[in-house]
């Protein structure tokens, strides 16, 4: 099993462990690896360690294993909220240009938007701050020169 993307490669403990896990078709032969991406959390069973046969001779390894999956596991929920953040704030950026848009003239809101874009806009209150300067500047020339004016 390869780590995620970006992940740093397994330490040699971890390769001879699996290399002993995965060379005997008996410890693993009900081992279910599934990835889930779905939109509901993942209900089933997690502790992997019950799922590899064995005694005592494979207790080390069930724990590092069910360790390095428990971190990956973590791992992944930190990315997806990354994810989820980073389109949120797309999506924001999108709502306030599309208002820029229908009160300014068109050409408003490519401007608009190449100005967050390269400012990195990630604060969700900034733009809201930017949806209430388009309430209140009389043109699309005020309001970017106030949205220029505060990054």
């Amino acid at each position: 099993m390869e780590p995620p993307t970006g992940q740093p490669a397994a330490r040699p403990a971890h390769d001879a462990a699996y290399k002993l896990l995965f060379s005997q078709p008996r410890m693993v032969q009900d081992l279910p690896i599934v990835l889930y991406n779905g939109s509901r959390p993942w209900t089933a069973a997690e502790d992997v360690t019950e799922l590899i046969a064995g005694g005592e001779e494979t207790a080390a390894l069930r724990t590092m294993f069910a360790e390095t999956m428990q971190q990956w596991r973590a791992e992944d929920r930190e990315q997806g909220r990354k994810e989820g953040h980073r389109e949120s704030i797309a999506q924001g950026i999108e709502v306030v240009c599309r208002m820029a848009a229908r009160k300014f003239a068109a050409e408003t809101a490519p401007r608009l938007s190449a100005l967050l874009e390269l400012e990195g806009e990630t604060d969700p209150e900034r733009l809201a701050q930017v949806g209430e300067w388009i309430i209140e500047c009389e043109t699309g020339d005020d309001l970017l020169a106030r949205v220029h004016a505060a990054s």
